[in-house]
């Protein structure tokens, strides 16, 4: 499902045969009942092991970088709501062992148009345990290690709604699955990463740079009409994977100014649950999904605590370039039926900060734009383009807290537009939506985040009435 993080988060045996049908029966149903105990455990054990929520985690690049980098004053406040359990969690940290829970809860409703106007709510409890191998061991390997698990449960406001962009990127199935787990090597002072194992394809490709401030799922999460027009999955839907980076600059240089280029391969399950319900099988499916970026990064700090020179005022951007390949999957033509093998969607994607308020302070005004398309002869949804701003600490004694402005809109191929025209007598066009976010930190533990979000032409329809959502988003750092 995931900011204003500027960068970069057993099967069953086989028992032999047997004479006796009633005994060989009873023995699969007990091996069946321990499998699934086992597989229970597994994803019990990583989520107790925790380290963020991926849903407001960018993953442009390895490192984390936050565009607005104050964080809560842990001096004067708790910064979890179970707190540092007796120092066993900072104890923990400083051999490389990072953990933590995450709730995150979406409570919405709609007030107008739409298809329901019965109120919903998503709930999403996420762990992560990230293990940095070489302060464990002592040694300098460059290895690390990243596994993430939740479950999530609730009713989707985009089914009340029904629209193409989704209001809550939180929005998705009842599930208890592993997400994703990778193994990281990085070379050369981390010019060179390579990770390989689980991962989901929108936490590295076309993911939003301001996520953590908009509930809506194009500007919150990623660009969402990606996996249906590649299967490029998103999490917690992971995917077997392998995955690339090359930068131009080292993990030392403060800030970071350079280019990189990423690449991967996953596998292009077309229907994830279904195919790995625990995320515990390492399913190879369907075609390959292969995706590609190229960025370039200016000022970007190089952590969420790095100090801000006091005599100029900094202006990071990012600029990126990207694409996403499904050469072997099959796509069909609305109108004629025809199916044509391979996919693609190519993707622009620009932040950057504009304004700020004095020297040494993130206070200020980041703009976003994105855009993407693909063939609009086999995708309904062909082309998105969403726009935004950011302002960091817009009430003067409030710095942690942002208010944020955004557009999407999503644009119906020809062949869904001349179908529907054939059987209705229009055409379908774009859909616009507009939404007002405030994310208030009231506690480092705690955040709490109203929207409003205003849909004309839902799904593009013309005589659908506009759409009016209203909403809380609550997220608790157990």
């Amino acid at each position: 499902m995931v900011n204003s993080s500027f960068f970069e988060n057993c099967s069953a045996h086989r028992l032999g045969a047997s004479d006796e049908p009633g005994r060989r029966s009873h023995w699969r149903r007990l091996v069946g009942q321990r499998c699934r105990t086992l597989r229970s455990c597994l994803l019990l054990l990583v989520s107790a092991l925790s380290c963020w929520a991926q849903f407001d985690i960018n993953y442009a690049q390895p490192h984390q970088f936050d565009l607005n980098s104050a964080q809560p004053n842990v001096g004067h406040d708790r910064q979890w709501l179970l707190g540092d359990w007796n120092g066993l969690r900072s104890n923990l940290a400083e051999k490389g062992v990072t953990f933590d829970f995450k709730s995150v809860t979406d409570a919405m409703g709609v007030v107008r148009g739409g298809i329901s106007d019965q109120p919903t709510g998503f709930t999403r409890i996420r762990g992560t345990v990230d293990i940095d191998i070489d302060r464990l061991s002592g040694k300098n390997l460059g290895l690390s290690f990243h596994a993430t698990a939740l479950w999530q449960t609730g009713n989707n406001i985009g089914d009340k709604l029904g629209s193409y962009a989704n209001p809550s990127s939180l929005d998705s199935v009842h599930v208890f699955r592993m997400d994703s787990y990778w193994l990281q090597k990085q070379f050369a002072e981390g010019i060179v990463t390579v990770r390989v194992g689980q991962m989901a394809g929108w936490d590295f490709f076309g993911n939003q740079q301001y996520g953590r401030d908009y509930l809506i799922e194009p500007l919150g999460y990623t660009l969402g009409n990606i996996f249906s027009n590649t299967y490029l999955t998103y999490n917690p839907a992971g995917v077997p994977a392998a995955y690339f980076r090359l930068d131009s600059f080292r993990n030392s240089e403060q800030p970071v100014r350079g280019v990189y280029v990423k690449s991967a391969i996953f596998s292009g399950n077309r229907h994830p649950y279904q195919q790995d319900p625990t995320g515990l099988h390492f399913v190879l499916a369907n075609s390959a999904v292969v995706a590609s970026e190229v960025g370039y990064l200016w000022n970007a700090p190089t952590s969420p605590n790095q100090t801000l020179p006091s005599d100029r005022k900094l202006y990071p951007g990012i600029y990126r370039f990207g694409g996403v390949t499904n050469p072997n999957g099959l796509f069909t033509n609305q109108l004629t039926h025809a199916q044509t093998r391979g996919g693609y969607l190519y993707y622009f994607m620009a932040s950057q900060a504009v304004y700020r308020v004095e020297a040494g302070s993130n206070r200020g005004l980041d703009l976003t734009f994105a855009y993407d398309n693909s063939p609009n002869d086999i995708n309904q949804q062909n082309s998105m383009i969403t726009a935004g701003g950011v302002y960091h600490g817009i009430v003067p004694r409030r710095t942690l807290d942002d208010l944020s402005f955004g557009f999407v809109s999503t644009r119906n191929g020809n062949a869904y537009s001349q179908e529907n025209q054939l059987l209705f007598g229009f055409p379908l066009h774009w859909e616009k939506a507009y939404t007002l976010d405030y994310r208030a930190q009231i506690r480092p533990w705690l955040v709490a985040q109203p929207t409003i979000q205003y849909f004309n032409a839902l799904e593009g329809n013309p005589h659908r009435s506009s759409g009016i959502v209203i909403g809380l988003r609550v997220v608790l750092q157990l």
